[in-house]
């Protein structure tokens, strides 16, 4: 089975779109503005980014107009600091340069309870932005940068285009490029590789 299985496309998935729905939920405007050069292509994400930080650590790692990866490591350290202390058994699992997150099926709807907790002020705003940042540094059309990921390393007997990305991620529709080789999970996980 390749990469792709289902479960593990809709774990990420799942937690990329619940890091950045719980961001957009739990946001409160805060004093002031981080530095960001204007050239940066995610400026504006990143001043977003602070004004809805929770927590003083979030504003300190965003000031600076960037999100280093030790600061990335600290908030997902504090998350599962905090996720161990209320009970939750989880881990993480590098995926090309940034973790998922691995959790007991049985246990799901518990650890999605503590993590409503837990991951505001701490991975709520820097995660997803990091994540942006890493797998698409750019801030370009991720279908765009995925198909081109996947022609780079000919993953499919005809050029992948971004369409075909958006309906394979978004529809479900049949993947346009060789789904068991692992080098095409990685394309979709991070582009930049």
């Amino acid at each position: 089975m390749g990469i792709l299985d289902g479960r593990v496309k809709r774990a990420w998935l799942t937690g990329v779109l619940a890091g950045l729905l719980a961001s957009s939920i739990v946001g409160c405007t805060a004093q002031g503005a981080p530095e960001v050069d204007q050239s940066n292509p995610y400026a504006a994400e990143i001043s977003d980014a602070y004004g809805r930080a929770t927590s003083d650590f979030e504003r300190d790692v965003l000031r600076d107009g960037k999100i280093e990866r030790s600061e990335y490591e600290e908030s997902i350290q504090r998350y599962l600091d905090c996720m161990h202390t209320a009970g939750a058994d989880i881990s993480t699992q590098d995926q090309t340069g940034y973790y998922i997150y691995v959790t007991p099926a049985a246990e799901q709807e518990e650890i999605d309870q503590i993590d409503l907790t837990c991951t505001p002020g701490t991975r709520a705003v820097i995660e997803p932005l990091y994540v942006s940042m890493l797998t698409n540094p750019g801030n370009e059309d991720f279908d765009e940068i995925v198909a081109q990921c996947m022609n780079r390393h000919e993953l499919a007997d005809h050029e992948v285009t971004a369409e075909e990305i958006r309906r394979y991620l978004e529809e479900a529709a049949e993947p346009p490029f060789d789904a068991d080789d692992p080098k095409s999970g990685e394309c979709i996980a991070n582009p930049t590789i």
